[in-house]
């Protein structure tokens, strides 16, 4: 099958395609300039969330329905809190749960680095616990 090289155009997507097809979710962009140890713990985190997401999502058949769909959203939210950590237009609900669900997978990491007594990536999951939880409080204080 040949490739579709004209410029300009996208690949028409039906609904349906919307949700079940990821690709069309950007990936989360390093700004420019120094990173924020705050931005580098929540880089690490929402990429391990997004994996988290994905792969759950995909033991799902085609219509999955209300579970999957939650799953999906989760996934969208993390692109909205990636938007907000960027400076770029967000929802504010979805952007704040999918903030919610980083320091969720931060604080899972944490646990289960402890459980494993591995202390070095328990103390390093815990601040970068500590490090979304401070994005949380920007977020919510520029929110009120």
């Amino acid at each position: 099958m040949a490739e579709d090289t004209t410029e300009g155009q996208q690949p028409a997507t039906t609904t349906a395609d919307a949700t079940t097809d990821k690709s069309n979710l950007p990936d989360f962009e390093i700004p420019k300039g120094p990173i924020t140890p705050e931005h580098q713990a929540f880089l690490i985190n929402a990429d391990l969330a997004k994996k988290d997401l994905e792969a759950k999502i995909a033991t799902f058949p085609e219509n999955g329905g209300s579970a999957k769909a939650g799953l999906e959203r989760e996934l969208q939210d993390l692109d909205h809190a990636g938007r907000y950590l960027e400076g770029k237009p967000h929802d504010a609900k979805s952007a704040r749960n999918g903030l919610l669900y980083v320091w969720q997978r931060a604080y899972d990491r944490s646990k289960e680095a402890a459980t494993i007594k591995d202390p070095d990536d328990a103390a390093a999951a815990a601040n970068e616990k500590t490090l979304i939880q401070n994005i949380l409080d920007k977020f919510d204080k520029d929110n009120d």
